[in-house]
């Protein structure tokens, strides 16, 4: 076993069936950025996407469903 590092700007929205499903519990915009706070279907995890706001042209809202894949990822070996 080991673990998988994302860092925020790394996750991309994706097409259904093509990433981790979950729904965005709370959306942020600051300075031309947008965070979003998603729950993974499974409920044991949030994670932090940062993206640029222009990058779409709709954001999602709370509650959507999102799925998410990494663009970059890094593994770490277990302890």
């Amino acid at each position: 076993a080991g673990m998988l590092s994302v860092r925020p700007h790394d996750f991309r929205l994706v097409a259904p069936g093509q990433g981790l499903a979950g729904h965005v519990r709370q959306l942020r915009r600051l300075a031309g950025r947008a965070t979003l706070d998603v729950e993974l279907s499974d409920g044991a995890l949030v994670v932090e996407v940062d993206m640029d706001a222009a990058e779409r042209a709709e954001l999602p809202q709370r509650g959507a469903l999102v799925h998410l894949a990494p663009a970059v990822a890094r593994c770490y070996p277990a302890a």
